[in-house]
């Protein structure tokens, strides 16, 4: 008799759990509001709640490139052109200015410039738009792809034969647009 009774009970509590387990399958609480920031947004069978927002977003990364010449040889008869160029401009409200930040025989501040050998030494200017440049002075600006023309002038004052130089170095920085 102990058996049936067992069996009764076992058989009792089974089917009381298993009304329970029902009920909370088919019970639902209020879901959460939606979080702007969440990794998923969460639609169950309330009918208050069919729909959700996704957020789409692509980040680009600014990007440009900046071509300046690798050498400039000057004539003593004739101007030399060369060119300064920006491409694949990707920036925001932003541009890329070019300068030429320091030479290796001329002063800052300076807008005569020395190409030496020994004791000689070549003097030549440069200029932009036909304005004279100075070393410091910003050669160049761009807000999107483009080129800028460095206009040195002849070489004159070399007393001696043979190659005469000068390290001319350009920085790139980026900076907002003046509005």
């Amino acid at each position: 008799m102990k058996s049936k009774k067992f069996i009764s009970a076992a058989v009792a509590a089974t089917l009381a759990f298993g009304a329970v387990i029902a009920q909370s399958a088919f019970a639902y609480d209020e879901p959460p509001a939606p979080d702007a920031d969440a990794d998923v947004v969460v639609l169950d069978q309330n009918p208050n709640n069919r729909s959700g927002n996704t957020a789409v977003e692509f980040d680009v990364d600014s990007y440009y490139a900046v071509t300046i010449p690798a050498k400039v040889i000057l004539s003593e008869t004739a101007e030399t052109e060369a060119e300064i160029s920006a491409s694949e401009i990707i920036l925001d409200d932003q541009q890329v200015n070019v300068t030429l930040s320091a030479a290796t025989n001329t002063a800052a501040g300076s807008s005569s410039f020395s190409a030496k050998r020994k004791t000689s030494t070549a003097s030549y200017t440069i200029s932009v738009n036909d304005t004279a440049v100075a070393v410091g002075d910003t050669v160049a600006e761009f807000e999107e792809d483009g080129t800028q023309k460095l206009i040195f002038s002849k070489a004159t004052g070399a007393t001696l034969a043979g190659s005469h130089s000068e390290q001319l170095t350009f920085t790139i920085s980026v900076s907002d647009i003046m509005q």
